[in-house]
């Protein structure tokens, strides 16, 4: 709910908010299929408190293989401080 409050404050208004459990890979991959997504854009995780899910290498082949996979452009929003 945070992105989305993120992107009303820059003035997006039509978007939907869907909340999956699982395999970040898998549900992804399904729900680009389900909504027929022709492209995905993806945040990179933002390392805080020593703690992040991917290392920068691991979420530059996590994209590559979604893209594969999906047979979607993903596009990557990189955080600057």
């Amino acid at each position: 709910m945070i992105l989305r409050d993120r992107a009303q404050r820059r003035g997006i208004k039509d978007m939907e908010v869907i909340i999956r459990k699982g395999i970040i890979p898998e549900q992804l991959s399904l729900l680009a299929s389900e909504i027929k997504a022709e492209m995905m854009v993806l945040g990179r995780p933002v390392r805080r408190m020593g703690r992040s899910v991917f290392t920068p290498d691991e979420f530059d082949r996590f994209v590559e293989d979604l893209e594969k996979n999906t047979g979607i452009q993903i596009v990557q929003v990189i955080h600057n401080k």
